[in-house]
């Protein structure tokens, strides 16, 4: 059996956000190779995605990425078990993460390309996560799109102006 030393499991955590436990689990399986390693969590984050997914998500927030040239926007609902997860910093960034990539997949076609992603959040989070939609606005004609959110993250609103 190899030794794995702390710093070995520490290196792991950084890469991954996983659990210290998880990461030594994996390392041991793994006999130190931190790729193999890596693709063990990889495996078990999704077959955690896979248990967790019948549980419900209604909780979460909406978020907005709106181009510079108000030309484009794109909206996600991001949605978590409970209220609590939505607070948190991991959860947010996240969250964040994927309204920033949202401006790249037009309307209902960033679910399954970030599929892996949200395995690896789930496990990492530790609750279901659901991207429940992801909606692209393009300006047709001349005009500007202008938006916000509303009750916390609850509601968003994008407006198409046209002159």
């Amino acid at each position: 059996m190899v030794e794995i030393k702390a710093a070995q499991v520490k290196e792991l955590r950084d890469a991954t956000d996983i659990s210290m436990g998880e990461c030594k689990k994996a390392l041991v399986e793994a006999e130190g190779n931190m790729e193999e390693a890596i693709k063990i969590l990889r495996e078990a984050g999704m077959a955690m995605a896979a248990k967790k997914a019948s549980r419900e998500a209604s909780e979460g927030l909406v978020m907005i990425n709106a181009a510079g040239d108000a030309q484009t926007a794109a909206m996600v609902e991001l949605n978590c078990e409970t209220d609590f997860v939505t607070k948190n910093d991991t959860f947010l960034a996240f969250a964040a993460e994927m309204s920033a990539d949202s401006i790249n997949y037009e309307t209902g076609a960033m679910q399954e390309a970030v599929k892996d992603t949200m395995a690896a959040k789930i496990a990492e989070i530790g609750e279901n996560l659901v991207l429940r939609r992801n909606v692209h606005y393009k300006v047709d004609g001349t005009g500007g799109i202008a938006s916000y959110i509303h009750l916390g993250g609850k509601v968003g609103v994008v407006m198409e102006i046209g002159c």
